[in-house]
């Protein structure tokens, strides 16, 4: 990660970078054969490859982002509340929530689906999914919570899980514990089924169009080969199972490690200001072989949001700036040209982490890519003289 630190000092604003941590070894790397796949029952299920460095622990690489279309379910068929069972919950069972027993904790605390080798044994590695879900169900009277439609945002982030709800405009919210599980229902994972609500049987319930989800490698020294999952479904399940519903996400997930190592370097510092509301820096990348690699890669660089910036960036193509009420952005250009702040243009950084693609690297060979970047600040009348910081992480992407 590198921080974007931006200060005021008198009537100038000015942008410091002050350091780099250069995320090198592959830390994001990335391979989709099926890309973005619309799926409901009728459809086939997408089946991503990740590819990872091997011998390696740690997040080592993740999948794109696979959307698709869940659907309406059928009717709730109860209004029993059921600990057990997860709304909107990310499962490898068709009959309800994943449990701790089924799963395996990862280097990084989070408990996950196993990736298993071509014996089918399982590894000490894991898969965790992040997405972003949208479901709606209806309460009916005499509950804990007020009567009538409830839309419900569910965020998974790398295993962890947060729910923000909407009752009747009363807003609350439930997260997991750090390992994923949650104090009500400890035996499972990606079930985040919090509500003691009395649901309305008559009334249907529905996952919202367009759920998208990434799929994070968590790996512990695999050897390099070939790994894979077992499916892994979106379900929403009821009390006596007569209004599940449940849609395969992908119908396996293939892992492949490779001996394939990069490194990025970039300056230490950047800084902008109202009179020098631009920079251009160069990043240098260097990826190589290290042995036998089973297929060659491809070598990226994105951005992404982090830290303070990770709230409030809701403009893709604008890095946020903490506590500065939106009116201070950062512009960025994967070109030695800044881009403006109010259009849009084909070089754009976009600061959710999509990637921009340096080349390929066969196997048994190595290069290096430089790639310059730019930057604008964005600044909007009456803004506050003080200090502020942006944050955002830049990363080697490979898939």
């Amino acid at each position: 990660m590198f921080s974007l630190w931006l200060s005021a000092v008198g009537n100038r604003y000015r942008l410091l970078i002050p350091h780099w941590l250069m995320l090198s070894q592959l830390i994001l790397i990335v391979t989709l054969i099926a890309t973005c796949v619309l799926l409901n029952r009728a459809n086939a299920a997408a089946s991503p490859t990740i590819v990872i460095p091997g011998n390696k622990t740690g997040i080592l690489g993740s999948s794109e982002r696979i959307s698709f279309a869940a659907g309406p379910a059928p009717l709730m068929g109860s209004s029993t509340y059921v600990r057990e069972h997860g709304i909107a919950a990310i499962t490898q069972s068709t009959t309800g929530c994943t449990t701790t027993t089924e799963a395996i904790k990862g280097s990084s605390g989070v408990y996950g689906f196993p990736i298993l080798d071509s014996n089918g044994n399982n590894t000490r590695s894991v898969i965790l999914p992040s997405s972003l879900t949208i479901w709606q169900r209806t309460i009916a009277e005499g509950g804990t919570y007020p009567a009538g439609r409830t839309i419900s945002l569910v965020t998974f982030h790398k295993g962890t899980w947060k729910i923000t709800a909407i009752f009747n405009q009363t807003l609350d919210k439930f997260e997991s514990d750090p390992d994923g599980t949650s104090g009500i229902t400890p035996r499972h994972i990606y079930c985040p089924n919090l509500f003691p609500a009395i649901w309305d049987a008559t009334q249907p319930n529905a996952f919202l169009y367009d759920p998208a989800f990434r799929f994070f490698v968590d790996a512990t020294n695999l050897a390099p080969g070939r790994y894979y999952t077992k499916p892994i479904y979106l379900g929403s399940f009821s009390a006596n199972s007569s209004g599940n519903n449940v849609v395969m996400i992908v119908d396996r997930i293939n892992i492949v490690a490779t001996n394939f190592s990069c490194t990025l370097s970039a300056p230490g510092s950047v800084e902008l200001s109202n009179f020098n509301p631009t920079a251009t820096i160069l990043t240098t990348t260097h990826c190589q072989d290290d042995g036998n690699s089973l297929q060659g890669i491809t070598v990226q660089l994105s951005m992404e949001a982090a830290g303070a910036s990770s709230g409030i960036s809701d403009n893709t193509r604008l890095l946020g700036v903490s506590e500065s009420d939106k009116k201070l952005t950062i512009a960025g250009s994967w070109s030695t040209l800044a881009p403006p702040c109010g259009t849009t243009g084909s070089d754009d950084i976009l600061f959710d982490g999509t990637p921009r693609e340096l080349g390929t690297l066969a196997p048994g060979r190595q290069q290096t890519w430089q790639q310059p970047l730019s930057f604008r600040l964005c600044v909007e009348p009456n803004v506050a003289q003080r200090d502020y910081q942006a944050h955002a992480l830049l990363s080697v992407v490979t898939r």
